[in-house]
């Protein structure tokens, strides 16, 4: 496996590297891919994880992080460069 994510190959997060490369090889660079993670991860996964689909070219990284976890939405936007789509579900006191 190549990539940002070989470093561990026991970590879960490693191994959707391979999924994700494979789908951006079948539709190829000229389709926009967005990857939707449903708050499946911890920062430190969601950094691996968006440093990955950076490098695949993926248009946008969607709620990589719990829907309370704005703090840590924040500061993958201060390290990722991919644009993060945060969150439709967030339930804060303005609701």
């Amino acid at each position: 496996m190549d990539g940002p994510l070989q470093d561990s190959p026991a970590d879960p997060v490693a191994r959707r590297y391979r999924d994700l490369s494979r789908v951006r090889e079948a539709v190829g660079n000229d389709y926009d891919l967005m990857l939707d993670s449903m708050w499946s991860y911890t920062y430190d996964h969601a950094i691996k994880v968006g440093r990955a689909i950076e490098e695949l070219n993926y248009f946008w990284y969607e709620d990589p992080l719990a829907d309370d976890d704005l703090m840590g939405c924040m500061k993958l936007c201060e390290k990722l460069s991919i644009p993060l789509m945060a969150t439709e579900n967030f339930a804060g006191w303005f609701h």
